[in-house]
């Protein structure tokens, strides 16, 4: 789920820098800002996320599969109400036509087991859990809500913060992987936080002074929603780059793309797509398929 723990760092497949005909990343993740510092602030009882998750699997019969979930989040805003947690995890499937017919080579298998979980053909119930604990932000990072609302909004700063923040993760050998690691949680501050339209702003503008990030031109996400391609490519031996399409009129952050370089080789790529994320008075309820 989007803002849950996740992956040390984003790598996708790099493309190419934005040409002279295309507004470059600084000058979009700028304009955004701009529209963010504009937008009003909202309130309701929950701030509430849903999202599409893909995993993709390299499965032990060399093919991959595609498993999808509905993941929602609804984090209370008063002390006294519970946050909750819903999921709904999807068919999988194969990924590709060469895959499906890989497949049924296979024998059609209706499961797999892949570290430690169990992926099947079939959907499961979707299912509802209140949280323990006050809920946070930012994955690894554990940002609470009171926190979150105290982070800088001047962008020199909020960098300082997040590189600070990153570092005490540890395991960051060079400044390539700590810029990615900053790129990937200023990427989960908009999609999924609550944060104020100063803060957004200033994360947006964190984007835009930051090395490795380019534009690659005008994009579409899972759901057919035009947006802007946004990378991060350090161009390294390591290969750390990552990829969100934006809106930059909302703005708001439609997809994250990342494949994984796991250690065991099996889970090979992950794609977000954020479907909601804002306040709602809305009681929560087990997620449905969109």
């Amino acid at each position: 789920m989007v803002g849950a723990n996740t992956v040390s760092s984003l790598a996708i497949t790099p493309s190419p820098p934005a040409t002279q005909t295309q507004a470059t990343a600084q000058q979009i993740l700028l304009a955004a800002a701009s529209h963010a510092e504009r937008a009003p602030a909202t309130s309701g009882r929950y701030w509430h996320v849903k999202s599409i998750e893909n995993r993709i699997y390299l499965v032990p019969a060399g093919y991959h599969v595609t498993s999808p979930a509905v993941e929602e989040l609804w984090t209370a805003a008063r002390s006294g109400d519970s946050s909750w947690s819903g999921r709904l995890q999807q068919a999988a499937r194969p990924s590709t036509p060469a895959d499906e017919q890989a497949w049924r080579t296979d024998g059609s298998p209706t499961g797999w087991r892949i570290l430690g979980n169990r992926l099947s053909t079939r959907s499961q119930k979707p299912n509802l859990t209140r949280l323990i604990g006050p809920p946070t932000y930012l994955g690894e990072n554990e940002v609470s809500r009171a926190e979150l609302e105290q982070l800088p909004t001047d962008p020199n700063k909020l960098h300082a913060w997040l590189e600070k923040r990153v570092k005490a993760q540890g395991g960051i050998p060079s400044d390539a992987v700590l810029q990615s690691q900053v790129f990937d949680t200023v990427v989960q501050l908009l999609a999924a936080t609550p944060a104020s339209p100063a803060l957004r702003a200033a994360a947006l503008r964190v984007l835009a002074a930051m090395p490795y990030v380019h534009s690659a031109g005008a994009g579409k996400d899972d759901r057919g929603r035009t947006g802007v391609r946004i990378v991060f490519d350090s161009g390294s031996a390591l290969g750390y780059a990552g990829e969100m399409i934006i809106n930059p009129d909302g703005p708001a952050v439609l997809q994250i793309n990342q494949k994984v370089d796991s250690g065991a080789k099996m889970i090979q790529e992950i794609d977000t797509l954020i479907l909601t994320a804002e306040w709602t008075n809305n009681k929560p309820q087990p997620p449905t398929a969109p």
